[in-house]
């Protein structure tokens, strides 16, 4: 037994590539596998670090909706509680706009505390204080960036317009960016007193916000549902909406699942193909040895070992990249806001999910050798002695249609598939998707060599004609055409994705027929008449938008509605709407009529005519649904009803922002107006802007995504090397042969690099074509995850990874045309 080991670890450090080969696939996929289970976490953390920031440590927030009787409450109720809270502190919000010396207006957010209990949830942390205690009368409290922008220093007064009123506060405290003083560059947060807030709106007494923690966090949803009794008319929620975070961090974990799966199927048929090979070599040695009393359970046990070794290291290796792996990606998901904010990519992991991916690597090694493992240990010792182990195998006719039922059902499920079920359901397709086109492989270059045996006689002449005939039923041409079309499969299914998120998002901004986008405090229909007349503005149009919709009937929200004024928005929204869209949107001014998107309608399950009731300032409101339309638009969660119901069921007072149409330069025309309403804080930008803005954050979202799919293909490249080597070995007595037949160098060294050209060009093929079927199966992925994405194919991408393939497999065939230059023909004829 000993020295079948030292034999198999003398095996392991001689064959130095193959080890590194099997290594790598195992580390690779279990760092993926670890980074992208852990990224769930990690996205949700830094969404909980957001919420936190301004909520603290409470777990628990009371706060008016659209059936409350006020905006403002009282938080005597909340103290009937006291002794099951660690604190309750009540916050007063408003705004209030300051004049700088160079006058420009600036929007300072209040946050109305008493001291004492913003301490307890959410301290803040002062960089100086000048008269802070008692924190009474009109003090206030700025963060060291906003000080900084504003040029005041501790002790200053400042002027601020609240309720449109000038009040003088003193610069009491400057803060730390931390907690509620966390901004982000665009944010002014500022502290005062709670009292003194209230009283300037006439509310003392009252809060806009009550904000809890309990003492015995098991009890929270029992407090919850006692407090929403106690404020029956008002919201009683978690501070930390946990459904949320999971939707969120869903959008992020779930494409990444599906790289890691093309990585794993990579790499399975890596260490499979590369185990026959370690079995097939070892097949004298293990005859020996059983032919000497060692038993078959012993010799398995042996390559099991082996196998579980590879697993062993593998798994401790990707564990140790996988971290390294989840901090590269948690900083490239940091946008420049939450830099500016302070945020960092603080990875959250655990014990569990480094357990699960070292696991998942020594699984990964021993299922992917267990079969070439059993079939070494059924050859009995007399067929190994005698060599009589290259027994004519028939063509297995059942991969055949073994392959077009997996490709078949690859095609049909996605989209018979259940919403519920559709995440696990498509998954499994991406799998089955590769087994079936490998399955198909000797069929596919069955038939591109009878094309190509037509075609090299006149291009490449006879070495033409052998090469063409070299690549019937060697394994591995095959193995080297299965790599690279799954290596290209995952290239191009991310290519084309980010490629169709850009075409999309082009799309959606050309949708916005408009070329600004401003705010001004209070923009109703006079502030919308001031903008028209406005230098270089031709044209201009009051939106109204609605967030967070909810739907009476169900769990289910709607992101954004839109409030259409019939006979001008179609002039600034060019929407997609399917049917006679002018005649559909005068229908939405005649009742409450809606237009929801098709992503809505898939996840509704509705069709025209049919009623959904959305929850509104006065009431549940019925909606009738009378067309779709097909948008990106807030991913896709988007509806379009009449101005006029929207407004009266939502109480809107205001436009969510005014939209500009110009006759100048939107450059111009932005200074025009911050020149005209130099004395308010206004929000403006350009549709140039907005479009470069999110082109970034997405660029950063597909640069990860890419990072996984250059990891397959890497994988795949370490494959096809892998492989020409072993070939090379394989066919060392063949090329021989045909060099002592008068076959020159030249012509050997051509014929090798007409091979590897053949297999880049059907490996390039079939990768074109694996993707395309993975591709199809994307949007019922994303649309499962309410985040649905038109697919846009680009033949450049596709010949571009026709063109990759083959020259992957001519730079691979380097190595092994030159060794075959230096070969020598007697030896090589006597190899076995």
């Amino acid at each position: 037994m000993g020295i079948i080991f030292k034999f198999t670890i003398r095996n392991i450090k001689e064959k130095k590539f193959r080890t590194f080969l099997i290594l790598f696939s195992i580390m690779i996929s279990s760092a993926l596998f670890f980074a992208s289970g852990a990224m769930s976490g990690s996205v949700a953390q830094i969404m909980v670090d957001r919420i936190r920031s301004s909520v603290g440590s409470s777990e628990i927030i009371i706060h008016a909706n659209e059936k409350s009787p006020s905006g403002y409450m009282t938080t005597s109720a909340a103290e009937a509680f006291r002794e099951d809270m660690d604190f309750i502190a009540g916050n007063f919000f408003s705004q209030g706009l300051y004049k700088t010396d160079s006058k420009e207006t600036v929007k300072i957010d209040l946050n109305g505390y008493v001291f004492s209990e913003l301490q307890l949830m959410n301290p803040v942390a002062f960089a100086e204080e000048y008269k802070l205690y008692p924190f009474s009368g009109k003090k206030i409290i700025l963060s060291s960036a906003t000080t900084e922008k504003l040029k005041l220093k501790i002790g200053d007064s400042m002027d601020l317009k609240i309720n449109d009123v000038k009040h003088r506060f003193v610069l009491c405290g400057i803060a730390q960016p931390k907690g509620v003083f966390l901004e982000d560059g665009r944010v002014n947060n500022a502290v005062v007193p709670k009292e003194t807030l209230a009283a300037l709106y006439d509310a003392k007494g009252r809060v806009s916000a009550i904000h809890l923690k309990p003492k015995d966090m098991s009890r929270k949803q029992e407090l919850i549902e006692n407090l929403s009794k106690a404020y029956g008319r008002y919201t009683v929620r978690e501070t930390i909406p946990e459904e949320d975070i999971r939707r969120g961090s869903d959008t992020f974990n779930v494409p990444f699942m599906m790289m890691v799966v093309m990585v794993l199927v990579i790499s399975v048929f890596i260490i499979y193909t590369s185990f026959r090979v370690i079995t097939t070599e070892m097949l004298p040695i293990i005859g020996t040895f059983r032919s000497i009393g060692a038993t078959k359970r012993m010799t398995d046990l042996v390559l099991l070992t082996e196998s579980v070794a590879y697993g062993v290291v593998g798994g401790a290796l990707g564990c140790l990249l996988g971290v390294g792996v989840l901090n590269i990606m948690m900083n490239m998901m940091l946008t420049e806001s939450d830099r500016a904010a302070g945020f960092t990519a603080a990875v959250q992991y655990d014990r569990t999910q480094m357990l699960m991916a070292f696991v998942l690597a020594v699984a990964l090694s021993v299922v992917s050798s267990i079969i070439p493992i059993i079939r070494v240990s059924r050859i009995s010792v007399k067929d190994i002695v005698l060599n009589k182990i290259e027994s004519i195998k028939k063509k297995k006719r059942y991969k055949l249609w073994l392959g077009l039922i997996l490709l078949a059902a690859v095609i049909i499920a996605p989209r018979m598939a259940p919403r519920n079920a559709a995440i696990p359901i498509d998954m499994l397709c991406l799998v089955f998707a590769s087994i079936s086109v490998t399955f198909l492989i000797p069929y596919i270059t069955g038939g591109f060599i009878k094309l190509f045996e037509g075609i090299y006689l006149f291009i490449f002449g006879n070495e033409g004609i052998l090469a063409a005939k070299n690549l019937r039923e060697n394994k591995s041409v095959l193995n080297n055409i299965s790599l690279l079309s799954m290596g290209i499969s995952a290239l191009l299914i991310i290519n084309t994705i980010s490629f169709s998120v850009s075409k999309e998002i082009g799309n959606a901004f050309r949708t916005l027929d408009y070329d600004i986008e401003f705010w001004v405090p209070g923009p109703d229909r006079q502030k919308l008449i001031l903008a028209e007349k406005i230098d270089g503005v031709a044209d201009a149009y009051g939106n109204y938008q609605v967030y967070g919709t909810e739907l009476a009937d169900s769990k289910d929200s709607i992101s954004c509605i839109f409030g259409a004024e019939p006979n001008k928005f179609d002039e600034f929204f060019d929407m997609d709407i399917v049917g006679d869209k002018e005649s559909l949107i005068r229908e939405l001014g005649r009742d409450r009529n809606i237009i929801i998107s098709n992503a809505l309608k898939y996840k509704f399950g509705v069709e025209p005519g049919d009623s959904i009731s959305l929850r509104t300032k006065r009431g549940d409101r019925p909606y009738k649904i009378i067309g779709f339309c097909e948008t990106m638009m807030y991913n896709g969660q988007l509806a379009i009803a009449g101005d006029k119901y929207l407004k009266s069921d939502m109480q809107l007072k205001y436009y969510n922002d005014i939209l500009l149409k110009t006759s100048k330069p939107p450059e111009v025309v932005k200074e025009n107006i911050k020149e005209y309403f130099s004395n308010q804080d206004i929000y403006i930008t350009t549709m140039d802007e907005m479009e470069k803005s999110n082109n970034e954050s997405n660029e950063a979202l597909f640069s990860i995504f890419r990072i996984f799919s250059i990891m397959a293909m890497v994988i795949g490249v370490f494959g096809v090397l892998n492989n020409f080597a072993i070939s090379f070995m394989e066919r060392k007595r063949s090329l021989a042969m045909f060099r002592s037949m008068g076959m020159s160098k030249g012509q050997t060294i051509k014929m090798i690099f007409i091979e590897a050209l053949s297999g880049g060009i059907i490996g390039g093929a079939v990768g074109v074509f694996s993707g395309i079927v993975n591709i199809s199966i994307v949007p019922y992925v994303m649309k499962a995850i309410d985040l649905p994405i038109p697919i846009h194919y680009s033949v450049v991408l596709m010949i571009t990874s026709l063109v990759g393939g083959a020259a992957v497999t001519l730079v691979a065939s380097v190595s092994p045309a030159l060794r075959s230059s230096r070969l020598n023909i007697i030896e090589a004829v006597k190899y076995e």
